[in-house]
């Protein structure tokens, strides 16, 4: 090249380069703003995740707590149905004894009066 024609072409040169540069720092500075907004987007997002897992461990104490109460109640049930089973079956025997019962009295005096002397509780008093 001839050093003439380099010699013009510089501040031609010159001016394309402050221009790509200037290019260039808007582009930069666009990005740095891009940045900065995700980065607020991340510290946003950290903190909804971090209020997220502190309402989720509020709600498995919460589950655990409901978990164990009722665990008891399905022992307290456990434990009324067998209680309920040995009462029917009380009330069953009574029923029984109570017919037994019911039958002895509806039969005839007369008859009662003899079993009893069978069995000599009602024995004749002697005469002497």
């Amino acid at each position: 090249m001839d050093p003439v024609t380099q010699s013009d072409q510089t501040p031609h040169l010159h001016e394309v380069a402050l221009a790509e540069l200037d290019v260039a720092n808007r582009h930069l500075s666009d990005a740095g703003r891009t940045i900065d907004e995700l980065r607020s987007d991340v510290l946003a997002l950290a903190s909804r995740v971090d209020a997220a897992r502190a309402e989720a461990e509020a709600f498995r104490h919460e589950l655990g707590r409901e978990h164990s109460g009722t665990a008891a109640l399905r022992g307290q049930v456990d434990i009324a149905a067998v209680e309920r089973e040995e009462l029917q079956q009380r009330i069953a025997g009574l029923e029984a004894h109570v017919a037994r019962l019911k039958k002895q009295l509806e039969r005839p005096g007369r008859l009662m009066v003899k079993k009893a002397l069978r069995r000599g509780q009602y024995a004749k008093p002697e005469i002497s």
